[in-house]
């Protein structure tokens, strides 16, 4: 890549000069094309050059941004141009964008002149653009002049595809696919950089504060009982707007949270703690239990488990509160052995069915209060029946069964030596985010023995093994799994920057498409992959997305026309290149085409 700009000779005004190409810097945030922003003189970006008379601007570029003690301005030089402007590093040597990021320093040399400035590289996400400032000089005085370099799509596409391709797919293959801006941010760093950058902005925090109603106290029978009939119908009428209303606002994060592999790791976990928001008899309990999701999407496994075993969503899913002394219910036994830790026993062979009434015994007393707020009932607990699990006894009389229970699934392990919970977990994520477990044993028992072992059931460190192992970068693995209706919708409002402007309709698409966002259709969750796909949904998908992309045809940036199939696709379009010459028409083809499905 050519990183000497030969510049216009001829003394341009304050507007920003157009057709004028180049490709320096890959960066991280959107082109600067204001020409209002001029006030210090010198503009590179949007693919253009522009530079300002010093003469001839209204805009002081001699007074200091935002102080107002700034000294009287010099009266300008006269009119300066830029001949050329060359970029090279500290030693002198010239750079390229892909030497760039990282490199010690910037050498600005303006006009030939021997007075060389240089600035540090900021090689992070942190800024809009790279800005830097020289002196410059003339007859009537000194002054400063800034310059911002801030190249547009086109260029950094044409001299980086491959990179972009790929470091495309290292972002969408662990959260969500990136915006531009997003992309850029990568520009220049490893897969293992990628990975580390993700995962030091993951807190699970969402964009927005969650619904004020989240922890409205609930009504007891008692005072349920108390309202009048009019009141009563009210109570009820409220909660379907409600779970409404809290899908919709779910589907925000995902679509305008900068934390994405949050936002997609909890899409997992939900669907793997399965509830339904539609069978929860109260929609705030749904979003308590989403927001312990979030707390829990980047902590220890031990500590989600024992909260998920305390969770109210979770006690009236599984009908924890009929889990009593004397009259056990084994609901959320089986599922949490079955579902959530150690696998079915026809695939796993990790446990033998009469395990479960005695999982179901330590989770006894069990349930919620008459306000719906987590409640252990000791009147319920069976504490004077023994109590083996595993060839680990347990001692009568203490009311901490059910963490005990997480410890000792934790602690269970085959002939080998190796956890079984581990090697589960790490499959159900292996299959969610990299491809066919049945290819990769070796590398996922490997990765299962560090979870359990030196990382202590740490999910960040989990999740480290998983996306820097090679068979996650493998380019043989990009464009083979099939993208959920969420993922679909995501995809395209993150990748190009938009907003949607109705929610409802977006969640309802989701929904007709068979994915009811918090409401998977049972206990076993979506099953995903394949199942995504039938006669009908690939024709809705189709159709859907067709409207979409006429719906929000005035939304799409026209600077993204050339790097829409790096945005938008996982793989080559499966239909041919698109025949639109316009952002907004190549964007719609290449959502419709079926290689829009797959991820």
């Amino acid at each position: 890549m050519n990183t000497i700009l030969p510049i216009p000779s001829a003394p341009l005004a304050c507007e920003p000069a157009a057709n004028h190409p180049y490709a320096i810097l890959p960066v991280d945030k959107q082109p600067v094309a204001e020409s209002t922003s001029l006030s210090n003189g010198i503009l590179l970006g949007a693919g253009t050059l522009a530079l300002a008379s010093l003469a001839g601007c209204k805009l002081n570029p001699f007074a200091k941004a935002n102080e107002d003690d700034a000294p009287p301005a010099l009266p300008p030089p006269p009119a300066a141009t830029i001949a050329r402007l060359t970029l090279k590093d500290a030693s002198g040597g010239v750079l390229s964008s892909g030497s760039l990021t990282g490199s010690p320093g910037l050498t600005f040399i303006l006009d030939g002149g021997a007075g060389a400035t240089n600035r540090a590289v900021d090689p992070g996400p942190g800024t809009t653009a790279r800005a830097y400032d020289f002196a410059v000089s003339g007859t009537a005085g000194v002054g400063t002049v800034g310059i911002t370099i801030n190249p547009a799509p086109t260029d950094v596409s044409t001299a980086l595809n491959a990179r972009l391709v790929t470091t495309r797919s290292t972002v969408a293959a662990m959260a969500f696919p990136p915006s531009w801006d997003e992309l850029m941010s990568y520009a220049g760093t490893t897969q293992a950089q990628i990975v580390e950058r993700m995962l030091g902005r993951m807190d699970g925090l969402p964009r927005e504060a969650y619904p004020e109603w989240i922890d409205t106290q609930l009504l007891s029978s008692t005072q349920y009982n108390a309202l009048s009939a009019e009141a009563r119908d009210a109570y009820e009428k409220r909660k379907y707007p409600l779970r409404q209303e809290f899908k919709a606002w779910f589907f925000r994060q995902m679509v305008t949270s900068a934390d994405s592999l949050s936002e997609r790791l909890l899409l997992f976990w939900h669907n793997h703690f399965t509830t339904s928001a539609s069978s929860v008899e109260d929609p705030e309990l749904i979003a308590r239990q989403h927001r312990l999701y979030r707390q829990n999407v980047g902590g220890n496994l031990r500590t989600f488990l024992k909260a998920m075993t305390r969770d109210p969503a979770m006690c009236e899913y599984l009908d924890s509160a009929l889990n009593k002394k004397g009259k056990p219910n084994e609901n959320f036994a089986r599922e949490l052995i079955e579902l959530f830790t150690l696998g079915e026993r026809s695939t796993y062979a990790s446990y033998a069915e009469a395990d479960i009434p005695m999982v179901a015994l330590c989770f006894t007393g069990y349930g919620v209060d008459a306000n719906e707020n987590f409640q252990f009932n000791p009147s319920n607990h069976d504490f004077t029946t023994d109590r083996t699990l595993w060839g680990v006894a347990r001692a009568t009389g203490d009311a901490n069964d059910g963490d005990w229970l997480i410890d000792q699934i934790l602690a269970k392990v085959d002939g080998s030596g190796h956890s079984y919970c581990a090697r589960y977990i790490v499959t159900k994520l292996w299959k969610e985010f990299i491809g066919d477990p049945a290819t990769s044993a070796a590398t996922i028992q490997a990765i299962a023995d560090q979870f359990s072992g030196a990382f202590s059931w740490d999910l960040k460190s989990l999740y480290r093994a998983l996306f820097t192992s090679a068979e996650f970068v493998d380019p043989l693995r990009r464009a083979t799994r099939i993208k959920s209706p969420v993922e679909l919708y995501v995809t395209y409002f993150r990748a190009l920057g938009i907003t949607p402007t109705k929610w409802d309709e977006t969640l309802w698409t989701c929904y007709t498409l068979d994915q009811d966002l918090l409401d998977p259709p049972n206990v076993f969750g979506w099953p995903g992959g394949t199942n995504w796909i039938t006669v009908k949904t690939l024709v809705d998908r189709r159709e859907y997305m067709s409207w979409m992309g006429w719906t929000y045809r005035d939304q799409v940036p026209e600077r993204l026309n050339n790097v829409l199939d790096i945005l938008l696709l996982a793989g080559d379009p499966i239909g041919g290149s698109p025949s639109g010459t316009s952002a907004a028409d190549r964007s719609r083809q290449y959502i419709t085409d079926s290689a829009f499905n797959l991820r």
